[in-house]
């Protein structure tokens, strides 16, 4: 992405009902043109998903026992095909302190990240690597990056590596890899890595340990690094954090470093708090404010507050979890109509009475492991968008003054959309009060064809829901004008021409 300098001056604070974000003013320069991300072999991923939190002391075939028992599982059996793995905090990192533990540049160990590479492979899961410097959990003792042509070294053997080229290693000490590995990285290559997890939030943190400048050296060397092993490589930004969204400097941040310095996609991470759409589309617009409108990877999703429970004739707020499930399936459809190849939920467990602080996507409950209403919800969205073309999809209509909002996405039998009234959305809405149930009326125009209304989350109350069963109706053959009443479970639209 070649350094278009943008002059912009933040104004203050837009208000909660408009995504809480920084106010921009245009001051007449051309925005940044980022590439259109690559489309991903899954639009549907689990961040770290394929990892062991570095807590744990197993040794490679225990951790790698238990990924097999427990994460992969869930990740096949919700349709996700691609895993980010983070930098730090798992034993699969790929980082430099991971495949190099003395951090000197030579004797690469790529036992652990050989054994993920295979067992991904295996099991047709992408993985999407994390690189950093020093790990923040030695940033009080360590420069992020004390030996920046040591940290170079590591990171070309690395993507050498697992490049699928033949050449497995650049440092005549690394172990070349087994002939099964090797397989798998020929079938499995990786050609996209991510330089360092919200660097707007370690700067402004960690100044010491790694400000903007310090930022802006790093992802300049990994774009070398990365260009130098792998023709076809790339490197995405390190995930814009959503706190900046209400950090005027932490957002002057990330516009002076995608404008000033050379990578080739953008990564972004939400956890919309209050929940509702018409923050998560103003995050979404002032992003395409400073990149236009090519598009980004969303490498973090989740929520940070802890659900509430839902049931039939309840109180709903937007803390709910029917809140909780709409805006799983409706921010997918949304960010793939703004050129988002990929979400990647933070983790299908959490927030739970015992982890507040974990920032999960709410699908199975963190203590208990029953699924939520998110977790029947994203199945069946992952199984409807299976055949559909999720890179053509099209916004139908994105009015958060009055709530409504509609995707719609081609399939080999004609279209399917998604129809959602989100009264969290609305300007007057005060988060944590009762929702407006609706409905909303939604009219849809040319359509032609057999027509399905299905419903998006499913009746019943929250947890395991016994023998789930969901509200649809078949319309029969449709040709004209379609008017769909939808409340606040939203509607997906199947048309069969």
């Amino acid at each position: 992405m070649p350094g278009a300098l943008r002059a912009w001056a933040l104004v203050g604070l837009l208000g909660a009902s408009a995504g809480c974000r920084p106010a921009t003013v245009d001051t007449g320069d051309p925005t940044v043109a980022l590439p259109e991300p690559e489309p991903a072999t899954s639009a549907f991923g689990l961040y770290n998903g394929l990892n062991r939190n570095r807590s744990h002391t197993e040794s490679l075939d225990e951790a790698l026992a238990w990924i097999a028992g427990e994460p992969l599982p869930e990740m096949l059996e919700l349709g996700m095909g691609l895993s980010r793995i983070h930098q730090e905090d798992g034993l699969f990192s790929f980082s430099w302190h991971a495949v190099d533990p003395d951090r000197d540049g030579g004797g690469f160990d790529f036992r652990w990240t050989d054994a993920l590479v295979e067992l991904a492979c295996d099991e047709g899961i992408t993985l999407l690597p994390t690189v950093i410097g020093t790990p923040w959990y030695e940033a009080s003792a360590a420069a992020f990056m004390p030996d920046a042509e040591a940290w170079r070294a590591a990171m070309i053997d690395t993507v050498e590596r697992y490049d699928g080229d033949d050449v497995f290693r650049v440092d005549p000490d690394s172990a070349v890899p087994t002939a099964s590995v090797a397989d798998a990285i020929r079938a499995c290559p990786i050609h996209r890595w991510m330089a360092g997890n919200e660097p707007d939030l370690y700067a402004d943190v960690l100044p010491d340990w790694c400000d903007a400048a310090c930022y802006r050296d790093f992802l300049t060397l990994a774009q070398d690094a990365v260009q130098t092993a792998d023709p076809d490589g790339l490197l995405l930004y390190g995930g814009l954090s959503w706190g900046a969204s209400t950090d005027p400097g932490r957002w002057t941040f990330f516009e002076d470093t995608v404008t000033s310095t050379d990578f080739d996609e953008l990564a972004v991470h939400i956890y919309p708090q209050p929940i509702d759409l018409g923050g998560v589309l103003g995050f979404f617009q002032d992003l395409e404010a400073v990149v236009g409108d090519g598009g980004f990877w969303i490498t973090e999703a989740g929520f940070g507050s802890l659900p509430q429970p839902s049931s039939e004739g309840a109180v709903e707020t937007n803390s709910s979890q029917l809140s909780q499930a709409r805006q799983v399936v409706s921010t997918q459809l949304m960010a793939a109509a703004h050129g988002a190849p990929a979400v990647l939920l933070l983790g299908v467990h959490g927030p739970g009475p015992e982890s507040p602080n974990f920032y999960g996507y709410g699908l199975l409950d963190s203590d208990t492991a029953e699924p939520n209403l998110s977790w029947w919800s994203y199945q069946r969205m992952t199984d409807l968008l299976a055949d559909a073309d999720l890179g053509a999809t099209q916004v139908l209509l994105e009015e958060p003054e009055s709530g409504r909002f509609g995707w719609t996405a081609p399939t080999p039998a004609g279209a399917l959309s998604l129809l959602t009234w989100d009264p969290a959305s609305l300007p007057d809405y005060a988060p944590g009060g009762a929702l407006d149930p609706g409905p909303a009326t939604f009219t849809l125009t040319g359509v032609a064809g057999q027509v399905q209304l299905l419903a998006a989350v499913p009746d019943g109350e929250t947890g395991a829901v016994a023998g789930v069963t969901w509200h649809d109706t078949d319309l029969g053959q449709v040709d004209g004008e379609l008017t769909v009443e939808v409340g606040l479970r939203p509607v997906w639209v199947v048309i069969d021409e």
